[in-house]
């Protein structure tokens, strides 16, 4: 029998609902042929669980990682007795400075409360990462519950997506680096160079484990704005590329379709090829192939496609921004106590922001006991934002 590396294993259960005691059942076995919860999590770990948190999405709209989903697999881990479990992510653009909304209507608080998890917010908590092993960064800002943690598990919800056809284990960790680290790349109008970037954060973080929720997805104009579609799907595996690549199979994509996942290969980080790959599940998991609806071209189309002397002037104009409401700041100073960057003064009894020192960590927004920093969107973007609001349902 020819020898499979271990990275190369993939679980897969089929049939799942989103029912707990059934959901710890399914995520057992996917777990089992990678060798256990006990491969990954050791007595004493500092554990951060990172699910995709991008919208204030219900836990039926498949835009968010299933809270019961999250909840059963801080049940399994907290039977290793680990120091501590954390549970965070940075929301997606158009929900900056809006993480407890998101963390109550996604009803990941309300299914964590009582547990052995602690919810986390990355906002305002980054380490900057010199980029001498990235190719599109010069440098990062990545949460501090990253580079403080022992062991990393990414719990991707697998779906479509407008700009990069398909989002999963890879582009997951995209959500630990600050708005500003996104936005920098979000705006080079270069495709290749924008899955690069994504590929970079990948490589740097590495999670141990992915365990990926194909329970209910999107098809359509993922991540926020599609439809949903149930799939009834669980994947693991210490390679978050493997799982990827089984996922966009799943959903009826070609192989070698998706450029994150081709680039994150040509890096060594994982595999892509469905023949090395082993999947340990039913013998017809091929079977289960769905053919998911494809995003329109539009969205891709105009952010890669367009003239850079069009797109460049079009993108720095989209943003969203910290601002200081001064009728309700009591100037307490918290927020400057606290900032990172070191940007933000007091005059004339208002606070100041500093466009070039902010690294857009919205730690402001989160800090505030008055409600007097809150993010302010540009109007096309404000558009997006109530256009999505109707789909997070």
């Amino acid at each position: 029998m020819d020898y499979i590396p271990p990275m190369a294993i993939v679980g897969l259960e089929r049939g799942v609902r989103y029912e707990r005691n059934g959901l710890e059942l399914a995520i057992r076995k996917v777990l089992e042929p990678l060798g256990g919860i006990a491969r990954f999590v050791h007595e004493g770990d500092r554990v951060l669980i990172k699910p995709n948190l991008v919208a204030p999405g219900s836990p039926n709209s498949g835009v968010c990682t299933h809270p019961l989903f999250v909840r059963a697999v801080c049940d399994i881990v907290a039977e290793r007795n680990p120091a501590r479990i954390h549970v965070g992510d940075l929301p997606g653009y158009n929900y900056l400075g809006q993480t407890r909304r998101c963390l109550d209507e996604s009803g990941l608080a309300e299914a964590l409360a009582g547990g052995p998890a602690r919810i986390v917010h990355f906002e305002g908590a980054f380490d900057r990462i010199p980029g001498e092993r990235f190719r599109t960064y010069r440098y990062i800002d990545l949460t501090r519950e990253v580079t403080e943690a022992d062991v990393v598990i990414s719990l991707p919800k697998l779906k479509t997506h407008r700009l990069t056809s398909f989002t999963g284990a890879v582009k997951n960790i995209f959500g630990c680096v600050s708005y500003g680290t996104r936005e920098r790349i979000h705006k080079i109008g270069d495709y290749r160079e924008f899955c690069d970037g994504i590929v970079d954060i990948y490589g740097y973080i590495r999670p141990a484990l992915t365990i990926a929720d194909m329970v209910r997805v999107q098809e359509g104009n993922g991540p926020c704005t599609g439809t949903p579609l149930d799939v009834g799907i669980i994947l693991a595996s210490a390679d978050g590329v493997a799982v990827d690549s089984v996922g966009q199979f799943l959903l009826g994509f070609k192989p070698g379709e998706v450029l994150t996942t081709v680039l994150a290969h040509e890096r060594g980080l994982g595999e892509i090829d469905l023949d090395i790959i082993r999947v340990a599940g039913p013998e017809d998991w091929r079977e289960s192939r769905v053919a998911a609806r494809r995003p329109s071209r539009f969205y891709s189309w105009a952010y890669f496609r367009l003239p850079k002397p069009i797109f460049k002037p079009v993108a720095a104009f989209a943003r969203v921004k910290p601002v200081f409401a001064s009728k309700r700041c009591d100037l307490c100073g918290l927020c400057l106590e606290n900032c990172p960057g070191q940007a933000l003064s007091v005059e004339k009894k208002t606070v100041r922001r500093d466009t070039k020192a902010c690294r857009l960590c919205f730690g402001c927004v989160l800090w505030c006991p008055r409600g007097a920093a809150v993010p302010r969107w540009d109007a096309v973007s404000i558009g997006s934002k109530l256009m999505s609001e109707k789909y997070l349902r």
